[in-house]
Formats: C-alpha cells, structure tokens, sequence
C-alpha cells in the first residue's frame, strides 16, 4: 500500500510533467522535433532520483521518447542546450549541487502541487 508521500509524489509528478511539456509546447530540448505534448516526455538532466532537481524547471524540459528513453536523455546534447539557455556556471552549481542531501516534506510537496496546479491554469488532469 502506498504511503500518503508516495500518493502525493506521484501527483506531483504528474502536474509537474504535463507543466513542463505544456510549457515547451511539445519541443524536445535536444533533437528539436515538435509534436503534440502528451506524445513527449519530461526529460530530466540531473536524474530524477536526485529530489532537490526532479521539479527543477531549469533541469526539467520536454524531450521526445526517442531522446529521452531510447537515446537515455542525450546527456551530452542536453547539458549543450542548458548551458546556452541559463549558461555554464548556473550548470556547475546544478551538477555541483546533486550530491548535497535533500529533505523534502509532504508539506513542500504539497505547496509544489498547488503551485503548479496553479500555474496550469487550475487543472491537474
């Protein structure tokens, strides 16, 4: 059975996804092929497992299922891409920054639910 945390993750993931894909209008950030958003995926730099980035709007950008799954998130390319968006030293700190211990609360997920709910207009379905 899963715990009120898991639940809630879950839903954040959920928001979070469809947000950042909405958000990139279906773009993947390293091939550049568009399509519709609910055909792509949100591609994570700093893999997901790595909680103080996996609702990081700079770490997280849509990305095709080719990229993302098959070609295992064209990490190379991506890491290109972010450093031209934000620029290197943003990038370091991130990458830096991965292997500091992270706590996040049902609290701040909570929060991070109703912000992005919020800023898709209200909808997280």
């Amino acid at each position: 059975m899963k715990s009120e945390r898991q639940k809630l993750i879950k839903k954040l993931d959920t928001i979070f996804s469809r947000f950042i894909r909405q958000r990139d209008k279906g773009v993947c950030i390293t091939c550049g092929r568009s399509q519709e958003w609910k055909l792509t995926d949100c591609g994570h730099y700093i893999r997901r497992c790595v909680y103080q980035f996996r609702w990081n709007e700079k770490n997280c950008n849509c990305q095709c299922k080719k990229c993302n799954g098959w070609n295992e998130g064209e990490k190379d390319i991506y890491r290109r891409k972010l450093v031209e968006m934000y620029g290197k030293d943003i990038i370091e700190i991130m990458e830096a920054d991965r292997h500091k211990p992270c706590k996040i609360s049902i609290g701040d997920i909570r929060v991070l639910i109703a912000h992005y709910t919020k800023k898709l207009g209200g909808t997280n379905g």
